[in-house]
C-alpha cells in the first residue's frame, strides 16, 4: 500500500549514512495520543518516524497527505510533535515557500523540480524540520492570528472574520506576550 509520504533529503544534510522508517499510527494506538483543542481534529493519521532523534545538517522535507477541508482561508494546517510519545508541542519551523523552495532548489534540478512543484496541492502539507522527532501530527484548527503585544498595547483582527477585533490599551500588559485569536463565520 502506497502512503503517499515523501521525504526530501538534500544532498550533505545527512550526518551519515541512515534508514529512514515512516509508519502511520491511529491516535488510538498511542498511549499519549496528541492533545486536540475544541475545534481540533487530526487531518491524517500520525506518523512515525525514525530513527527518532536524529539530527540534520539542513532543513529536510516530509510531504504528508491529509484530508482536511480548509473551507477557504477558515482553517489552517499545525503541525504537533512529540520527541518522547508523551508529551507534544506545536512544530515551530514554519514551512514557508521560501524556506521549501530553497531545500528544493538544492536537491532537484530543472525537469525533476518542476515535477514536484505540480505536486504542491491543497491535499499535502509540508513538513520542514532540522530534526526528527517521535511523532507528527497533522491537525486541522480554525485558523489563528498570532502577535506579539506588550505594555504599548496594540490591537488584533481576524483575517477570516474582520469584525473580530482584541483590543489592549496601554499599560494592560507589564510585558511583551503572544496573543492567538481564533474566529470562526456562522452562516
Amino acid at each position: 500500500r502506497h502512503s503517499g509520504v515523501r521525504v526530501i533529503i538534500p544532498p550533505r544534510k545527512a550526518q551519515m549514512p541512515m534508514r529512514i522508517t515512516c509508519r502511520y499510527l491511529r491516535k488510538e494506538k498511542l498511549p499519549h495520543p496528541p492533545p486536540l483543542l475544541e475545534g481540533e481534529a487530526c487531518a491524517s493519521r500520525i506518523l512515525e518516524v525514525g530513527p527518532a532523534g536524529a539530527k540534520f545538517l539542513g532543513p529536510v522535507i516530509l510531504e504528508v497527505p491529509h484530508f482536511a477541508s480548509l473551507r477557504g482561508k477558515e482553517r489552517e494546517i499545525t503541525i504537533l510533535r512529540s520527541d518522547n510519545g508523551e508529551t507534544w508541542k506545536e512544530h515551530t519551523l514554519e514551512a514557508s515557500e521560501e524556506a521549501v523552495q530553497e531545500v528544493l532548489n538544492e536537491s532537484f534540478e530543472g525537469e525533476e523540480l518542476s515535477a514536484l512543484e505540480d505536486l504542491q496541492t491543497n491535499r499535502i502539507t509540508r513538513i520542514l524540520t532540522t530534526d526528527f522527532p517521535q511523532y507528527f501530527a497533522v491537525v486541522s484548527r480554525t485558523r489563528q492570528e498570532v502577535h506579539a503585544v506588550g505594555p504599548e498595547g496594540g490591537m488584533l483582527s481576524s483575517t477570516v472574520v474582520p469584525q473580530v477585533q482584541a483590543i489592549f490599551p496601554e499599560g494592560a500588559l507589564t510585558k511583551k506576550i503572544r496573543v492567538g485569536l481564533q474566529a470562526q463565520p456562522i452562516q
